[in-house]
């Protein structure tokens, strides 16, 4: 059997969606408990690794361990009262960012599922705040191209390879974002970095917002003087749902204040023209809404053009000279795994 041996940074389970029908076997050898696992679609077995050294093993050495369906860890809850802000966003934000947030959760969902170690969610982490600050590089596949290779952008057993810093408490917009994948120690992060900023501030005045993202949940906080307030966790990136107020809340963490950018000359111009502008100054229509919500000009993106709609590409095709441009995501060079095209007139 020949073998290729690969460094990941994080183990993927490929079971848990359609995806997963091209598995049948997944073998994992844990040196440190000195055993091997079996997992199937709908069971996981193991033996000692001991009896591997003594002989061929077969299919009856290996006892069931339990049932395939694995539950994350349930994460801590904050209990109340709670804080209730009001989410006012802007239309522009919430219907271009927003979907992109949705698709990525989509994307991801292989990883998102399941238990993850640090660095695998510091990435997923970043790459949401990112998005939400529309730091990222739109990458236009246009006119002919013959891949060499098609398949899906991200596979089941795909990892997010963009680096990331290493800051867990970082500020994003106009809030601080901590990042774990526990509400409660988020808290404490955020305790700790509120009174190490009392001494320093006009308590009375001041107030800070926090946000704990764990990617399962998002959970906000305020601070004035030494008052914590925080609101329920939302359900951000978890159980194939995500809650819209979730998505309210992290676009609301990053501009509290909902303001646009300043004002220039074209904002005087009617929306109509507004958009032609952004049409012509760009070369997608990703690219228009993108640059609409970084000058504050044009109408909210509605993912559609005269009747078609711009969906999010899972496979890279070949192109031809008549295909629509293709839009892809990157963070600091590396793609995202989101691409998007408008539908073909057929």
């Amino acid at each position: 059997m020949d073998l290729v041996w690969e460094d990941v940074s994080d183990f993927v389970d490929p079971f848990g969606d359609r995806r997963g029908c091209l598995f049948n076997s997944v073998w994992t050898f844990d040196l440190k408990k000195d055993a091997l696992f079996l997992r199937k679609n709908h069971k996981l077995c193991y033996t000692s690794l001991n009896h591997a050294r003594k002989r061929l093993l077969t299919l009856d050495d290996f006892g069931v361990l339990h049932s395939y369906r694995q539950s994350l860890a349930e994460e801590r809850s904050l209990s109340g009262p709670y804080w209730e802000p009001e989410f006012n966003l802007l239309p522009r934000i919430k219907s271009f960012i927003g979907r992109i947030l949705h698709d990525f959760a989509y994307t991801w969902r292989h990883i998102l599922r399941r238990s993850m170690n640090t660095t695998t969610f510091m990435k997923l982490a970043f790459a949401t705040i990112w998005i939400s600050k529309l730091d990222f590089i739109i990458f236009e596949r246009m006119g002919f191209e013959h891949v060499t290779s098609r398949g899906p952008y991200v596979d089941v057993v795909d990892l997010p390879s963009w680096e990331t810093p290493v800051a867990t408490l970082l500020q994003a917009g106009s809030s601080w974002f901590a990042l774990t994948q526990d509400t409660q120690e988020g808290l404490e992060m955020v305790q700790r970095h509120m009174a190490s900023h009392l001494l320093l501030e006009d308590s009375t005045i001041n107030v800070r917002i926090y946000a704990i993202l764990t990617l399962r949940h998002i959970t906000l906080c305020k601070a004035q003087g030494n008052k914590l307030t925080w609101t329920r966790s939302e359900s951000l990136f978890g159980d194939n749902y995500i809650s819209n107020t979730a998505i309210d809340m992290i676009l609301w963490a990053t501009n509290t204040t909902n303001t646009e950018p300043q004002p220039s000359a074209i904002n005087s111009l009617p929306i109509e023209i507004q958009n032609r502008i952004l049409y012509y100054a760009t070369t997608s229509f990703v690219a228009s809404a993108k640059l609409g919500c970084k000058l504050g000009v044009g109408s909210p993106f509605c993912w559609v053009n005269n009747g078609l709609q711009i969906k999010l590409q899972e496979v890279k095709r070949h192109r031809t000279e008549s295909s629509p441009v293709e839009s892809q995501i990157y963070f600091a060079g590396v793609m995202s795994g989101l691409s998007y095209k408008q539908e073909r007139v057929y």
